[in-house]
């Protein structure tokens, strides 16, 4: 049974630098393929950012936003490449605001994952490294394709800047170009990008210091692999150098997570979560990092129960839980638990609500 401590826990304000968070539990970035035919906003998608700030979540981060026209990699997915898409984010910040809701637009580039178009016929990444089953060769990038892209996310940031949101989140994860650049196992570049450590965090370095200067005050964060789940790739010791880096360099917060496709079984689960010791299954890794760091960070994957997620905080795991599936399903799940509903979400990870028609369950209600 929930105690009154539990949910004071999770309801306790925190600051990703100057920006306050009403709680701690975030929406973390998800992919609705609602997004319309330029990249922009659409009605749909800020219906969803609106229901979730009504329901009391402390921060939403955006879905996939592209920061140049290739750097897209799926349909309907929203940009920030363009000063076009402005006008939306204004909007979704100013609608969230209203709830006492923060919004941070999560910027990314496909890398080898990027959308094969006429006019993006070839991916690019930091090695020729195919994706699994797939017999297209990413481009290996060019010192000046590498510079191109920093100044594409930095003049990304500057334009969630001026659309007055609360911060951005740097995509770093799940194997997407800058995820490729972390991990030794598709970064096999031998010159300043690639090699070791720091010379494989330096893209991510440089676009945070240029992004800086496009938009000062603006909190920056970033969303990392703790686990690649392949040999050869991003494991919790080598997550824990990036993180020092990164916060070192004034990062705002760390969101962890893990996985890549080429890795050899589903590392987000997708079997019933039904035990508290199979929710948050990054928690080890996000321990580590929250022991080597002194900015905020943010747990996701498998958070489904009030006990553990005010455990997580509680006892130093993260300072803030991320939830995907459970809001999808359920997106007024924190309201639930705050009048007293003390259920555990009611998702059980299925992935079905990744549709490409538009993100939803598709799982049928008792």
């Amino acid at each position: 049974m929930m105690s009154i401590r539990e949910l004071d826990v999770l309801l306790e304000e925190i600051e990703i630098d100057n920006v306050r968070i009403r709680n701690r539990f975030v929406r973390s970035a998800t992919h609705e393929w609602l997004a319309a035919e330029d990249g922009t906003i659409s009605h749909e998608i800020m219906g969803i950012y609106e229901r979730l700030a009504e329901n009391h979540i402390g921060l939403i981060i955006s879905g996939y936003s592209h920061v140049t026209k290739c750097g897209k990699s799926s349909r309907a997915q929203q940009g920030i490449w363009d000063d076009i898409m402005i006008s939306g984010y204004y909007q979704v910040a100013e609608t969230v605001r209203r709830f006492e809701s923060a919004f941070f637009i999560q910027i990314a580039h496909g890398g080898r994952h990027g959308l094969i178009t006429e006019d993006c016929p070839q991916s690019m990444a930091p090695s020729s490294v195919p994706l699994p089953g797939s017999n297209a060769m990413p481009k290996e990038m060019s010192s000046g394709e590498i510079d191109s892209v920093i100044d594409d996310f930095a003049r990304a940031t500057e334009r969630a800047a001026k659309a007055k949101v609360d911060g951005v989140q740097i995509h770093c994860a799940h194997g997407y170009l800058l995820s490729s650049f972390l991990s030794p196992y598709t970064n096999r570049r031998e010159d300043d990008w690639g090699g070791d450590t720091e010379r494989r965090t330096r893209i991510v370095v440089e676009i945070l210091r240029r992004s800086r200067k496009l938009a000062p005050g603006l909190a920056i964060a970033v969303k990392m692999n703790a686990w690649d789940g392949v040999e050869g790739g991003i494991d919790k010791r080598e997550a824990v150098r990036i993180a020092r880096i990164l916060d070192s360099e004034g990062i705002s917060a760390i969101e962890v997570s893990g996985g890549i496709e080429d890795a050899p079984h589903e590392i987000t689960c997708t079997e019933d979560i039904d035990s508290e010791d199979k929710e948050a299954y990054f928690r080890e890794h996000s321990r580590a990092i929250k022991e080597a760091v002194d900015c905020p960070v943010i747990l996701v994957g498998g958070n489904r129960s009030i006990v553990n997620m005010s455990r997580m905080i509680s006892e130093g795991y993260a300072d803030l839980v991320a939830l995907s599936r459970p809001l999808i399903r359920e997106p007024d799940l924190i309201s639930k638990f705050m009048s007293g509903d003390a259920r555990t979400a009611s998702c059980i990870s299925c992935n079905g609500c990744f549709d490409e028609t538009g993100i939803k369950c598709n799982i049928k209600r008792d």
